[in-house]
């Protein structure tokens, strides 16, 4: 049993990943699923959290990044630009389309201060989908993995079959 002065943080071992369902006031807790540390912030009458929010650990994050028309954009062309908020690790990709087809994109990052020279960060594992709407990579450890906060995100259409527009979704964990 630990002393009067260890301070205790409720936690979760198991179970599902988030934010618990109650917290009082000013109370802590952590989830050891997706190792993140929630504050209950606000009071209602019985002292209770009314809001509780995440304020450490890990916390994912996901890029959603449509591709209008891939077919024109082959090439070094993109659809748009992206900023990247936080420093991310990108953990798996995901790429769907409404149309049956096949596409394969590039994502390139660069810097403001390099910008606009850019680089895959993909390492030749494109994403990509064959005669097919779907497809995903849950295990990205052979790509530059690592975009830096304030990154420059560029996707480009490397070849492109009837999709005419494609959405990739970046899964990443904030660090």
């Amino acid at each position: 049993m630990p002393d009067a002065s260890t301070i205790l943080i409720k936690r979760r071992k198991a179970g599902n990943t988030g934010r618990p369902s109650s917290l009082l006031n000013g109370e802590l807790a952590f989830n050891e699923v997706n190792d993140t540390l929630y504050y209950g912030r606000g009071c209602d009458s019985d002292n209770m959290a009314t809001d509780i929010i995440p304020i450490g650990g890990r916390d994912l994050y996901t890029i959603t990044y449509p591709v209008e028309t891939p077919v024109s954009l082959i090439g070094d062309e993109c659809t748009d630009f992206f900023t990247v908020p936080y420093n991310l690790k990108v953990l798996s990709w995901t790429l769907l389309s409404e149309t049956q087809g096949s596409v394969t994109l590039d994502i390139r990052t660069c810097t403001y201060d390099t910008y606009p020279t850019t680089t895959s960060i993909c390492n030749n594992n494109l994403p990509f989908i064959t005669d097919g709407v779907k497809n995903r990579d849950l295990d990205v450890e052979d790509w530059d993995e690592y975009i830096l906060q304030d990154s420059i995100l560029k996707v480009t259409a490397l070849s492109a079959d009837v999709i005419d527009r494609v959405t990739l979704f970046l899964k990443c964990e904030r660090f």
